[in-house]
């Protein structure tokens, strides 16, 4: 499969190509959707460090000034704790990962949560810390729907809605206000995704590419 060098390039020159060709309202959400790829990418979702963790370690480095190794290497390892779990829960280049749209909404999905996750579990442990707004409507939610029985109707509707919702945000029609009305934030959107999909359609590629040089080889006489 291609290093995380090739991935890393690629997706900086579609942050350079991509404006160009799609001429977008908002040059410099497309822009900025393309290199968050750089640290948000699918490859999050192995067990060790990539080349990911290195970006975001430079991106320290910088901001530290003087004691940029250490902020870096800080950054680093709270980038690593917080996808780790995403990289335990999925193998690498699942479908859930690295498929075009699927992967990049399961990852806008993860990062929220386990941030929620973490803030709800701060307002338990830390009385002067309040418990997040959604927190607290998803468990109203559940508490309801356990008291009436949940369906599976309601839960695959749930989902449905999800994505329709997904759908209707990237065409500029979703009903979230700081987003639908932000080309920027829609703009950056797409770049992200653009990114996710290179990502995947060059490691299928690659993968195909170094299966037939194999069979050639393994054909020949000895």
């Amino acid at each position: 499969m291609p290093s995380g060098k090739t991935h890393a390039s690629v997706t900086a020159l579609a942050a350079v190509v991509t404006p160009i060709l799609l001429n977008p309202a908002s040059p410099e959400g497309l822009i900025s959707g393309c290199l968050l790829g750089l640290i948000i990418t699918p490859d999050l979702d192995v067990e060790n460090k990539t080349r990911a963790h290195g970006t975001v370690a430079k991106i320290g480095r910088e901001i530290g000034g003087k004691n940029g190794k250490i902020v870096g290497e800080v950054f680093s390892s709270l980038w690593y704790v917080f996808w780790w779990p995403y990289g335990k829960l999925l193998p690498h280049r699942a479908y859930w990962s690295h498929a075009p749209v699927i992967g990049t909404l399961g990852r806008l999905l993860y990062a929220p949560t386990l941030f929620t996750l973490i803030w709800l579990a701060l307002s338990y442990l830390i009385t002067d810390i309040s418990p997040p707004p959604v927190a607290v409507n998803i468990w109203a939610w559940i508490e309801l729907h356990l008291d009436n029985g949940i369906q599976w109707s309601e839960i695959r509707g749930m989902f449905i809605s999800i994505w329709a919702w997904f759908i209707s945000l990237l065409t500029g029609k979703a009903s979230l206000p700081f987003i639908s009305s932000n080309q920027f934030l829609r703009d950056g959107l797409w770049g992200l995704i653009i990114v996710d999909t290179l990502h995947a359609v060059l490691d299928l590629v690659v993968s195909a590419a170094k299966r037939t040089l194999r069979r050639k080889s393994n054909k020949q006489p000895v």
